[in-house]
């Protein structure tokens, strides 16, 4: 969501972490002392984030199977990140380490 008094570029450094360009033009100063907010180790927020009917669409399935995946005792699919009630977000990393995990090599020894 952009807002009338952002500049996109700049939203998007705030959410990356990363200066933009168009910050190195502002004349505001920040302590060199104060680190970014919420610092993940691993990155993850540094990478992509698909929510379920996204997901559903680059696995082929029905949202609908990735909701039952979640509520399924034990769970099954990939590792997901209930953000609210209604939204579910899954990192583009756990989803592709979950698909390493469930490859299928004919032929090999098991």
């Amino acid at each position: 969501m952009n807002y009338p008094h952002t500049h996109p570029s700049s939203t998007r450094s705030l959410l990356s972490g990363r200066p933009s360009s168009q910050d190195s033009t502002h004349s505001r100063s920040t302590p060199s002392d104060i680190s970014p907010p919420h610092t993940v180790p691993d990155g993850q927020l540094s990478g992509a984030w698909y929510s379920t009917a996204e997901l559903a669409c680059l696995l082929r399935v029905d949202p609908s199977t990735l909701r039952r995946w979640r509520t399924a005792h034990p769970r099954q699919g990939p590792p997901y990140v209930p953000v609210t009630g209604r939204v579910v977000l899954y990192s583009a990393r756990d989803v592709e380490a979950w698909l390493v995990e469930r490859r299928v090599t004919p032929g090999a020894v098991s």
